[in-house]
């Protein structure tokens, strides 16, 4: 079992997404399993389909290094009954969508998954709904955070196969 990671960094403005882009691109050149975890596709993305969403982007660093990045998007939502969901950028808008997920060093994926749990957890960015939709194949983002959702008793539902 991998040791735990520092708290990530939350990078929430464009200023600052903007700074981080040259690291986030050699880190997914070196890291992603698909060219749609770069920023190249994921900031184009974002100004175009953010709709009213705000960045969290989760960047975890070990000895100054980048091991893990998680581009998350929070929207508000709904009409009477009001929402708040958390989702990967590129996850929703043109019909090519999805396949993009949070990238790691392999020494660093369970550590890096685990903490994205805790992020979730911890209350400083409360949400109700989390949307993981379209994932790349493989993805050990499911697995790892349905066993987090045992453990601090979300409710998870698989939308695999459903028409």
């Amino acid at each position: 079992m991998t040791a735990a990671l520092p708290t990530p960094e939350t990078l929430s403005d464009d200023a600052a997404i903007a700074a981080f882009d040259p690291a986030w691109r050699l880190f997914v050149a070196d890291h992603a399993s698909s060219p749609f975890d770069s920023p190249d596709w994921l900031r184009p993305w974002y100004r175009h389909y953010r709709a009213g969403g705000w960045p969290r982007l989760l960047v975890w660093r070990l000895d100054g290094r980048v091991v893990g990045v998680a581009p998350l998007i929070v929207r508000r939502s709904g009409g009477l009954v009001r929402r708040t969901d958390v989702g990967l950028w590129g996850g929703s808008g043109p019909a090519i969508r999805g396949l993009a997920g949070v990238v790691a060093t392999d020494e660093h994926r369970d550590a890096v998954l685990d903490g994205l749990a805790d992020w979730l957890s911890d209350g400083r960015e409360p949400w109700d709904v989390l949307h993981l939709l379209r994932l790349p194949v493989g993805s050990a983002v499911p697995s790892r955070l349905q066993r987090a959702a045992e453990r601090l008793g979300w409710r998870m539902v698989s939308l695999t196969g459903v028409v």
